[in-house]
């Protein structure tokens, strides 16, 4: 799918030119790591302002992801089912999210404390994050044969 400007490549500063498809993980890449890098500073929370801090990061990471979310699924799915990728998506990823969540960070705070807690969240971030990453060669594959752009 081609991207802003009915082109799948954009403008970056250096040299090359990266796929549109390429900024997109690029940028959920970073807003991972910033839920992860968050998460992970509230290990070491000793005040309000501390904790406050920490959540400051991993909800501009939040942000970031939300915003990118539907730019993703809007690039794979065919035009006529968009709607349909994005509502099964969106209730795939964010409600079954916010179910478990609570569930599973409830029970390892009780379990195993706050660190256990905090610590996990930020490794499953960067894991995350390193997944995304991962993902942006075979997403940019997948857009060029359906566009037919190779």
């Amino acid at each position: 799918m081609p991207g802003p400007g009915g082109s799948d490549r954009i403008s970056s500063p250096g040299p090359r030119r990266s796929s549109y498809t390429e900024v997109l993980a690029l940028a959920e890449f970073r807003a991972m790591l910033l839920v992860g890098l968050g998460e992970g500073c509230e290990v070491f929370v000793h005040s309000v302002a501390d904790y406050a801090a920490g959540t400051l990061v991993w909800t501009c990471g939040e942000i970031g992801l939300a915003t990118m979310f539907g730019a993703t699924f809007a690039a794979l799915a065919p035009a006529d089912l968009r709607g349909r990728y994005l509502g099964l998506a969106g209730t795939a990823c964010w409600g079954v999210g916010a179910v478990i969540g609570p569930l599973v960070g409830s029970t390892v705070f009780d379990r195993a404390g706050p660190t256990a807690l905090w610590s996990s969240a930020a490794a499953l971030g960067a894991l995350l994050a390193l997944i995304q990453l991962c993902l942006a060669t075979p997403l940019r594959r997948r857009l060029i044969s359906r566009s037919g752009l190779a």
